[in-house]
């Protein structure tokens, strides 16, 4: 049985798809796990990547795009720390994820997530939701964090970008993944900017799962 992959945006999904290719379901773009056809049987795995690292590509990529339709080659006035306030702390996603479809995720980040000040950051409310088949339970706990450490989420595997190679060795001999010989690393993000990364040491807070849990 083919195991299907969870594509979080932004974190090496092209690679993933493209020297997997056909040994993987492939659902058709980032579809959320509570909206995804899953084969009965078939394993599960997500791909993440560290937060602050995922930030710096996101702020990257809406800035430098020229995409016609999502128009984000007008957020380049914008500085990485307009990008902090409003989308890794959640006070105005709406001006970041265009175009905004208003579909299920995006309803429930308006209901939940934006302004209520949660210090967490939008990373980890994107994990839930490539990880969690009722991200709307995990967005009602009176403590999300906590809830995520008690409670393992649905997909079977999360495997990290940055250990990509010897985190899918691990599922090859323990969980009979199919063998990948050589990853193909595409669309890789250039730097157009450097930050001092410990001038931003604390949005760790808002990702405290994720550091916690997988790169502590």
């Amino acid at each position: 049985m083919k195991p299907y992959y969870s594509q979080f945006p932004k974190t090496g999904t092209r690679s993933v798809l493209n020297t997997m290719d056909k040994k993987l379901v492939k659902s058709q773009g980032h579809i959320i796990l509570k909206e995804a056809k899953i084969p009965e049987n078939s394993k599960t795995f997500v791909t993440i990547r560290e937060p602050l690292s995922y930030y710096i590509s996101m702020y990257n990529y809406k800035v430098r795009s020229k995409d016609s339709v999502k128009n984000y080659g007008t957020m380049k006035n914008n500085s990485f720390n307009d990008f902090v306030n409003d989308y890794v702390k959640c006070n105005n996603l709406q001006k970041w994820e265009k175009p905004w479809k208003n579909n299920f995720r995006q309803k429930l980040i308006l209901k939940y997530i934006q302004g209520k000040n949660l210090n967490i950051g939008y990373f980890t409310f994107l994990y839930i939701f490539y990880s969690y088949k009722d991200p709307e339970t995990v967005l009602t706990q009176p403590n999300i964090l906590e809830f995520l450490k008690n409670n393992k989420p649905d997909i079977d595997h999360i495997i990290r970008l940055e250990h990509l190679d010897n985190d899918y060795k691990q599922l090859v001999l323990n969980n009979d993944f199919p063998l990948v010989e050589n990853w193909k690393h595409l669309n890789q993000s250039k730097k157009l900017f450097r930050i001092n990364k410990n001038d931003y040491s604390h949005l760790k807070i808002y990702d405290q799962h994720i550091y916690e849990n997988f790169y502590s």
